[in-house]
């Protein structure tokens, strides 16, 4: 069980499946709970690793915070949605950690976004956006990622008297969802993107935007503020 419970921290390259936050390993022997992090394993039940058997299917690496979190809200977080949360964390995890095109990651911190002028004032400072469904945390965030995603397009496409309109609709119904349901955290962030083509590098401004329930505590990021990983490198 130890060896299993060490391959799942090398997996998840000592990080939570969902947050990002690098853990610190308890090597207390036979201790699933660590400094920073706990093992769920999840089947049929979310229990802890003391109560898996051999044959159990999998386990996923979590700071406490989150953990707390899915264990709270077990009828979201089934094992469907466990299991691709683990395998796009591992996947995560070889392209911007282990790959070699990939030296490291950059950690950015976010400021929040608490009206649709600041969403209006980061889309003008940026050439394209980048909206982040991965850390959805309820079914409120697919309805309010549909709604950005229209707010932002409708944005680019005001040069029309009706779309303008519409985008002021879309706009003031987001309003109202940040104010109640969810928080958004974005910034403008600069890229120097490799052009294969014509074979040299431009910069490009990039709005990385990620919503989170209202209720999701920032207490596990640093400074109680969302800090969010982007590959160096990243293009577009």
């Amino acid at each position: 069980m130890n060896e299993k419970i060490d391959f799942v921290w090398h997996e998840a390259a000592n990080r939570c499946a969902i947050c990002k936050a690098e853990l610190a390993k308890n090597e207390t022997e036979n201790s699933t709970t660590n400094a920073s992090g706990v093992i769920l394993e999840y089947n049929t039940h979310l229990e802890v690793t003391e109560d898996i058997s051999s044959d159990e299917p999998d386990m996923v690496l979590l700071c406490q915070s989150d953990y707390d979190y899915v264990r709270r809200n077990s009828d979201t977080f089934d094992r469907d949605i466990l299991d691709i949360l683990k395998r796009k964390h591992e996947l995560w995890v070889y392209n911007f950690l282990y790959s070699k095109k990939e030296q490291g990651i950059n950690g950015i911190y976010f400021d929040e976004i608490v009206s649709v002028d600041r969403l209006l004032s980061l889309l003008d400072q940026a050439e394209g956006y980048f909206l982040d469904s991965n850390l959805q945390r309820s079914s409120i965030n697919n309805v309010v990622c549909r709604k950005l995603f229209k707010a932002i397009n409708e944005y680019e496409t005001t040069d029309k008297e009706i779309a303008l309109e519409k985008r002021e609709n879309v706009l003031n119904a987001f309003n109202i969802l940040v104010k109640k349901w969810v928080r958004v955290f974005g910034k403008v962030v600069l890229q120097d993107v490799y052009q294969k083509a014509s074979s040299d590098y431009r910069t490009l401004s990039i709005c990385f935007i990620v919503v989170l329930n209202k209720n999701t505590s920032l207490n596990h990021f640093n400074g109680k503020k969302l800090i969010y990983h982007i590959p160096s490198g990243l293009a577009f």
